[in-house]
């Protein structure tokens, strides 16, 4: 573990089955993004069934098989790997304050982002966890990137600070989601605060 008031970097992928989702192979996403794009644009039928065409024809090759077993080996891995963070920090602390935050982009953008914004949008959020008080006695994170119709890209993150240090969990939320909506998006993200109403809901 590293000293007080540092970020461990526990930086994991927990995704199920979303083969696109991965640095390898975010072209696959990309191609969503265009055909909606294309969609947008009024290309004609024979246009649509010609690019979808040659997407299945993609689909259906063996790197496309490899990538997807691949992707759905490293789920696994990755959520035995977060879950073993889990248990290593409950026996090394006596109390953990765990924040769970979804960072996403509003209607007006997330249309538009596509993966490798989105991957540098978190790579802007993980140096933070350096260099920003708002982070101190973080003692690991994981995050999960999804995209959706309505939505497009976003995160699920779960951070763990030292309950014995930081209090006040849904103010820290927010504090988090509005670092992403205005400062690391340029004011394109939005965020929810799971926090809120916690004891409710889960």
């Amino acid at each position: 573990m590293a000293g007080e008031g540092a970020a461990t970097g526990a930086e994991l992928y927990v995704g199920h089955g979303t083969v696109w989702v991965n640095g390898d192979n975010g072209y696959i996403a990309m191609q969503v993004s265009g055909l909606e794009a294309f969609l947008g644009a009024g290309l004609t039928d024979s246009g649509l069934n010609e690019r979808l065409r040659a997407w299945y024809h993609q689909l259906s090759l063996p790197d496309f098989t490899y990538e997807c077993q691949r992707v759905h080996r490293n789920s696994r891995d990755n959520l035995k790997r977060l879950r073993n963070l889990i248990q290593a920090l409950f026996e090394r602390h006596g109390c953990l304050l765990v924040l769970r935050v979804d960072l996403g982009y509003s209607q007006e953008y997330g249309a538009w982002i596509d993966y490798e914004t989105a991957r540098h949008h978190r790579e802007r959020l993980c140096q933070q966890f350096h260099t920003n008080d708002l982070f101190a006695h973080q003692l690991g994170y994981a995050w999960k990137l999804e995209w959706g119709m309505e939505k497009g890209f976003h995160y699920h993150f779960v951070f763990f600070f030292d309950a014995n240090r930081r209090k006040e969990p849904v103010t820290l939320n927010e504090r988090i989601g509005e670092l992403w909506a205005q400062s690391i998006t340029g004011k394109q993200g939005t965020y929810r605060n799971c926090n809120r109403n916690a004891e409710n809901i889960y």
